[in-house]
């Protein structure tokens, strides 16, 4: 859109090195981002870890493999559940963590929390396994990152 280059255009007169990024959440919509002149987009590896098994991991790693700019590699969002309450728990949010470092066109990303398995999500708004539950959300309630919770060094050990 006019706009949106407009806006590009003024900020990398300003600062020419700046990264423009799209919260566009389906790697289907790659090229598109891209021509608009986005260098990276949120992807859909959220996605992805609400419904995990072998096909869907499968055709994921292809995808990435011709995909115009980088993705974010995260396994929750913002938006999201946090990792460690799907199916496979803190050993799956252990083994994405490493499992992100190594995907291509991804660049590796930690919502705060994840770093130590914290289950309270920020928000479940996609990929919501909650069944609709009353429960507390950051965006919308205080929320005290558990530093010392039981799980907290399982990203160490």
């Amino acid at each position: 859109s006019v706009l949106l280059n407009h806006l590009f255009d003024v900020v990398k007169e300003l600062k020419p090195n700046a990264i423009f990024m799209s919260e566009d959440l389906f790697n289907k919509n790659h090229e598109k981002a891209y021509e608009s002149g986005y260098n990276i987009m949120l992807g859909s590896e959220w996605l992805e870890m609400s419904r995990l098994n072998k096909e869907n991991l499968t055709n994921f790693l292809t995808e990435l493999q011709n995909l115009k700019l980088h993705i974010f590699g995260c396994a929750e969002t913002a938006d999201t559940p946090r990792i460690t309450t799907r199916n496979g728990g803190i050993q799956l949010a252990r083994s994405i963590a490493v499992f992100n470092m190594f995907l291509p066109n991804a660049i590796p990303y930690v919502t705060t929390g994840g770093e130590v398995n914290e289950d309270e999500p920020i928000n479940c708004g996609l990929a919501d396994n909650t069944n609709g539950s009353e429960i507390p959300r950051a965006f919308f309630n205080k929320m005290k990152i558990k530093w010392t919770n039981k799980n907290a060094n399982g990203m160490l050990n």
